[in-house]
């Protein structure tokens, strides 16, 4: 599925602008370590290597990679300590994650867990005041209302 890993790649790129190069590509921080930009590029690339074997081997082959994926990076969101900026990364890549899972499991046609990853990923964009996630999450559930058969509220 190309198409995702165009919006999820632009996605990344914007939200790794601000950020600068890695001096170091470490193992992530126990509790109560500290997280810097490394961290969260090399979090940021794990991300990025799940939509490239999502296209490879399918939705179905990496969902338990994605759900520990998001696991571990929720885990550091409450265990670590970080700079304000790079907690709204962290949770910026949360919701990505999150977003990716109810892709997954909108493939696999497990509807009820696709809704519950994709209204995690809204809420998190709702927090964060992200438009980008927030559209990317509504068009997904859009496109699943509209796979069930459930017609668009009208006013």
């Amino acid at each position: 599925m190309k198409r995702r890993a165009f919006i999820q790649d632009s996605i990344g790129a914007a939200a790794a602008a601000g950020l600068s190069s890695p001096a170091d590509r470490g193992t992530l921080p126990g509790r109560n370590g500290a997280v810097g930009t490394a961290h969260l590029i090399e979090l940021r690339e794990g991300l990025h290597s799940l939509y490239q074997l999502d296209d490879a081997y399918g939705g179905g082959d990496v969902r338990s990679l994605a759900r520990r994926r998001l696991t571990r990076v929720q885990r550091i969101l409450n265990t670590a300590d970080f700079p304000e900026m790079i907690g709204r990364q962290l949770q910026l890549l949360a919701g990505e994650t999150a977003e990716h899972c109810g892709w997954l499991y909108y493939d696999a046609d497990d509807q009820i867990q696709a809704r519950r990853y994709w209204g995690e990923a809204l809420t998190t964009a709702t927090v964060l005041g992200d438009d980008s996630l927030a559209i990317l999450v509504l068009a997904s559930l859009s496109m699943q209302a509209s796979y069930e058969g459930r017609p668009p509220a009208t006013a």
